[in-house]
């Protein structure tokens, strides 16, 4: 049997006992039935083996880390250097914090939007996550009997595998660190069929300036900006927290 048959039934014999390829992986390694080296050697040699899903379970397994473009896949909350066939890629990771563990990931569309069309006011105290203003601006807008277009699209995406309530609307902080990364990101959403570049615009951040006034964010130039809330021209795209 040849090494392209055997894989086919190892891909098999996981689908067929639910089993994630990154387990069986770190199995195989601690038990020494196979050698990193091996595994490498495979990778590199097969394109066969390293288009699908064991090439990602082996790099995961042997780092534990995840970087800036990888493709992450909401189905099962995966991460690939690598486009996977059999699964639809959900979004590409823009930022990764030092532990290479938790991060932000964009999604794959955007729109043009206000952050609120009637003006509302949130009163933003403190320095918090774009997931905790996200949640503080759609309360209050609850409250107040007001809109919040751009936090409510955020909080509501519900595409390519991704579920309603998972993504937000990234803050001024995390859009900092998101920018520096934006190359990588974009080849890799080159690589994504009808997903949405990250354009040199502005984007809204979940950071409000004034009772009339949010910050954007130029993704071309890197400038922090305010515009009224009001403005409809300004991007919006959801991100994800790991």
């Amino acid at each position: 049997m040849g090494k392209r048959e055997r894989y086919r039934e190892l891909d098999f014999f996981l689908d067929r006992h639910g089993l994630q390829p990154e387990n069986a992986i770190e199995h195989w390694l601690q038990k020494k039935i196979i050698s990193r080296q091996t595994l490498r050697n495979i990778i590199r040699q097969d394109a066969y083996y390293a288009s699908v899903e064991q090439s990602n379970a082996f790099f995961m397994a042997e780092s534990g880390k995840v970087n800036v473009g990888m493709f992450y896949y909401a189905q099962d909350k995966s991460f690939s250097k690598f486009l996977s066939f059999e699964k639809s890629v959900s979004g590409v990771v823009g930022f990764v914090d030092d532990t290479y563990v938790h991060g932000l990931i964009w999604t794959l569309h955007q729109k043009r939007m206000p952050w609120s069309s009637d003006k509302l006011c949130v009163y933003m105290t403190e320095k918090l996550s774009g997931k905790e203003n996200t949640s503080l601006i759609l309360s209050m807008a609850s409250m107040k009997g007001k809109k919040a277009e751009a936090a409510t699209y955020c909080a509501q995406y519900a595409l390519d595998g991704v579920k309603a309530g998972d993504a937000v609307m990234a803050c001024d902080g995390e859009f900092d660190s998101l920018y520096p990364n934006r190359v990588q990101v974009n080849a890799a959403l080159r690589q994504i069929s009808g997903a949405q570049l990250l354009e040199d615009y502005f984007y809204w951040t979940a950071s409000e300036f004034s009772d009339n006034c949010a910050y954007c964010k130029h993704m071309g130039s890197g400038k922090m900006e305010k515009s009224v809330k009001f403005d409809s021209c300004i991007y919006v795209r959801p991100v994800i927290p790991f």
